[in-house]
């Protein structure tokens, strides 16, 4: 944004403002005291001191994908790596897992549980970023043969983007 912060002018001068946005993002309006809150570039009147503030929006989609990556560790604390992407052209904000659904498929009966805090944050993802999120799993009581259905949802800008990971036949 154009002028910076704390800059003086005499009272009741015109000040042009430019609100400039990063790559993924577009301009979205102003809060405070200016001539036209819907366009990038507008001006204040300096008659007391003013506080304005840009806001932004993605500019486009964002178009989540995932998978599981790695899994590790003991049947008590199985982590497994959740990798969470971004392919659409605006960047995803607050990207997340979360949930993580477990259906068992075949083996003798057990009841796994997620053990992580839910929703596991990604953060903000631009498009063809990609991040890992461990989740933690108990599996205490399953047996090795024991298989499940794993239903990862993602979501991000506030759940205006979502997706869905399903992987059948999936061991601890």
């Amino acid at each position: 944004m154009s002028p910076a912060s704390g800059s003086y002018y005499p009272a009741f001068t015109s000040v042009g403002l430019i609100a400039a946005a990063n790559a993924g993002y577009a301009f979205s309006s102003w809060t405070g005291n200016v001539t036209n809150a819907v366009s990038a570039s507008t001006t204040v009147v300096m008659n007391a001191p003013q506080s304005v503030t840009a806001s932004f929006a993605p500019f486009g989609t964002s178009a989540l994908f995932g998978g599981i990556t790695a899994k590790a560790g003991p049947a008590n604390a199985r982590v497994w790596t959740v990798q969470v992407g971004n392919s659409g052209p605006a960047t995803a904000i607050g990207a997340q897992v979360a949930s993580v659904g477990i259906l068992q498929t075949g083996g003798p009966a057990c009841a796994p549980v997620v053990t992580s805090p839910l929703p596991a944050s990604a953060g903000d993802l631009a498009s063809g970023a990609v991040a890992s999120i461990t989740i933690t799993l108990d599996f205490t009581g399953c047996a090795a043969i024991a298989r499940f259905t794993v239903t990862v949802s993602l979501s991000a800008n506030g759940g205006g983007s979502t997706a869905t990971v399903t992987r059948l036949n999936q061991f601890r």
